[in-house]
């Protein structure tokens, strides 16, 4: 099938869709309810709106309006969340800026952004470059007014940006997706109505504010009644067994690479009734035995999209019965999206071929900050599409035959080894099937002229490498077993838990004392 169909939900264009505006409803008829929680603390919603609002108040007073980009530099706790709604609520844009960014990186995105204020913790802001023209605003000096009422908010429309999120780029300079409040409104009320469907539910919020799919973990609780379980995830790089300890959480999202880590430390009585997994291929392989240590009463959602088209635009829920090969079904679009598979001459693949996924619809973010060239070749128009801006992921998939995507990979994951094509998600595929083995990661090198495969691998018993390549050996082509085994603790992460590429490729320079 070259195009799954939208389910065509609500009118997102309307103000009062706006995500902001249906929190402050929400909490306007739920005063009382819990809504953050953090340790022996709550806040209820009305201590979550007036936070906000005096927070707003401050904004205003600096001058700071509809279409301002305001950078947020704090640690995880209440504030966090009462400033991105103090943000929206005065027309302006927040910026996710990481506390562990080397100085040199922060000055780029305060720069690129143009930002004009930073809501920051005294502590934080004081690492700021020195030459930033952006004012600080210390929101740890903010005290209430007094002012009961609610501060008064911007007028805003439905293209105005919701906040500006920096991903990698291939230039080695970091680009700004602007995502707008419609592409925001369009995501955040679907996963809302899928991810709490009975109604309010205790979300986890531990991972950065920079790793976009952190918004699931923020606006769908809150438009649902329901309350924001933080953790510091930043400082401590196992806050999953606090997590897992306070058994506090009914819904939690998590990246496959972190979900290897839980999978050893769950247990069938944890209160967690639901697990989204997004940023990286989803193996059945991690689902099965993530719903076999949970004693099977686990809802696993595998949510996939790129920040260009905000959060997730697609998902599917694991099925034990099918989900049996490879890799977890990326599923069906959400409501309101298109998901068309196109050929290499940008035309709709033949029923069951696979393609290159493109995305349509109101998710879709308006570009990159300041990039024109860039946005131009990334969101692209289609002649039987005309009018429509469509964005193109460079991901690969092919339809089962109940029309559901299963991911197949990057064009930057099919390599060339000896002239032959390998598929490196086929490698560690098979690389974790082994007996004795915990977890795996596989990527390519230039090793002396030539391209190689090296394999990180971490054991539940002691093995050597050169038994890990005799074991893939037995199953495997010789072109597709790794020339270089990594033996590693444990896999490195960075600050969105997903594999660490850099440190694994330090790592075997350091071994091998050979550098690539």
């Amino acid at each position: 099938m070259a195009l799954l169909t939208r389910t065509v939900a609500q009118d997102i264009s309307s103000v009062t869709s706006d995500v902001l505006f249906c929190i402050l409803e929400t909490c306007a008829r739920n005063p009382l309810n819990p809504a953050l929680s953090q340790g022996d603390e709550t806040w209820t919603c009305d201590d979550l709106v007036q936070r906000m609002s005096t927070i707003a108040e401050t904004l205003i007073q600096a001058g700071i309006g509809r279409g301002a980009v305001v950078g947020v530099l704090q640690p995880h706790g209440f504030d966090l969340v009462a400033s991105l709604l103090a943000i929206l609520h005065v027309g302006a844009a927040y910026l996710p800026l990481d506390q562990r960014l080397p100085e040199e990186r922060l000055a780029f995105l305060l720069t690129d952004s143009g930002a004009t204020a930073i809501l920051g913790t005294s502590a934080l802001l004081s690492r700021l470059p020195g030459d930033t023209t952006a004012s600080a605003i210390a929101v740890d000096e903010i005290t209430p007014s007094g002012n009961l009422a609610i501060a008064h908010g911007a007028l805003v429309e439905e293209d105005d940006p919701a906040y500006v999120i920096y991903t990698s780029g291939s230039t080695g300079q970091p680009k700004g997706v602007v995502v707008s409040r419609a592409n925001l409104a369009n995501y955040c009320h679907w996963a809302a109505e899928a991810y709490a469907p009975r109604g309010p539910e205790r979300f986890a919020l531990y991972s950065p504010l920079s790793f976009d799919f952190t918004a699931t973990c923020i606006f769908p609780p809150l438009l649902r009644g329901g309350t924001i379980e933080i953790y510091d995830g930043i400082n401590d790089p196992f806050v999953i067994r606090t997590i897992l300890s306070d058994n506090r959480v009914d819904v939690l999202k998590i990246t496959p690479a972190y979900l290897e880590v839980f999978a050893e430390l769950v247990t069938a009585t944890s209160r967690i009734s639901r697990i989204i997994v997004g940023g990286e291929d989803f193996t059945s392989d991690l689902a099965a035995k993530v719903h076999s240590r949970m004693g099977g009463k686990v809802q696993l959602i595998n949510e996939y999209g790129p920040t260009e088209a905000t959060v997730g635009c697609m998902h599917h829920v694991y099925d034990p019965l099918r989900d049996q090969d490879g890799s977890v079904s990326i599923g069906r679009p959400i409501d309101n999206m298109d998901i068309l598979l196109l050929d290499d001459t940008l035309q709709p693949v033949p029923p069951g071929a696979s393609g290159e996924i493109f995305i349509a619809g109101p998710s879709v973010a308006s570009g990159y900050l300041n990039r024109p060239e860039l946005t131009q070749r990334a969101f692209c128009s289609l002649p039987f599409r005309p009018g429509e801006r469509i964005y193109r992921t460079g991901d690969y998939a092919r339809p089962r035959d109940n029309g559901d995507l299963v991911f197949i990979g990057r064009k930057d994951d099919q390599v060339k080894i000896r002239g032959h094509r390998v598929e490196l998600g086929e490698v560690e595929s098979t690389l974790k099937s082994l007996d004795g083995v915990a977890s795996a990661h596989v990527t390519s090198i230039e090793y002396r002229a030539t391209r190689d495969l090296l394999a990180a691998v971490v054991t539940r018993v002691p093995m050597t490498a050169e038994q890990i390549r005799s074991a893939l050996g037995a199953r495997l082509p010789a072109h597709m077993v790794p020339s270089h085994v990594l033996m590693v603790d444990a896999l490195p992460l960075t600050a969105n838990q997903k594999i660490d590429r850099t440190a694994l490729l330090n790592a075997w320079e350091a071994q091998t004392k050979c550098p690539r």
